[in-house]
């Protein structure tokens, strides 16, 4: 068990996450989540809270996005980065953050950091990140290896947009 006490910004994160309490659609959102809302609310509210170990990684996620929300990116790896050896949504983040800082040698590092660990997720990011770059033989192959019906249409919009029909039309019907 970590204790962990935020006495630092807790009248901006009270005022971030407040708004979205306040919102049914993000309250079901974050009860989903082991009941970490209670945690967070505490959290932001000033008082310590209990993390424990195995089921509680999502209150760094929150800690984090908050803190990306408000450009401070070293904050905000400081508390992905605290999920790193239990599940990889901290590493997509980390990836996204670089990606939207236009850093994206860093942000290919991350997804490949995720996808070494099975990341579909992070497979279908890079793949649209390498779309986006016109490097498509990289796109193809992350777009194939995520395997989802978003990625493989997006595979057959690659081979569309190539003229290649065939394959087009294969992943168009896989998807």
């Amino acid at each position: 068990i970590i204790l962990l006490n935020m006495d630092t910004k807790i009248n901006d994160i009270t005022e971030y996450y407040e708004k979205y309490f306040s919102n049914k659609t993000y309250t079901n959102l974050f009860n989903l989540f082991h009941g970490s809302i209670d945690k967070l609310h505490n959290l932001i509210h000033g008082k310590p809270v209990e993390i424990v170990e195995d089921k509680d990684y999502d209150i760094y996620i929150y800690v984090g996005l908050y803190y990306e929300t408000i450009k401070e990116y070293e904050l905000a790896e400081k508390y992905y980065s605290m999920t790193f050896s239990r599940e990889t949504t901290g590493i997509n983040c980390l990836a996204d953050m670089y990606k939207n800082m236009n850093k994206l040698d860093i942000a290919k590092n991350y997804y490949l950091t995720a996808i070494s660990s099975g990341c579909v997720i992070a497979m279908y990011k890079l793949a649209k990140l390498y779309s986006d770059e016109g490097n498509y033989n990289l796109a193809k192959k992350y777009y194939l290896m995520a395997g989802s019906a978003c990625a493989l249409n997006n595979l057959a919009d690659i081979y569309y947009n190539e003229q290649n029909i065939e394959l087009a039309e294969k992943y168009y019907l896989m998807s």
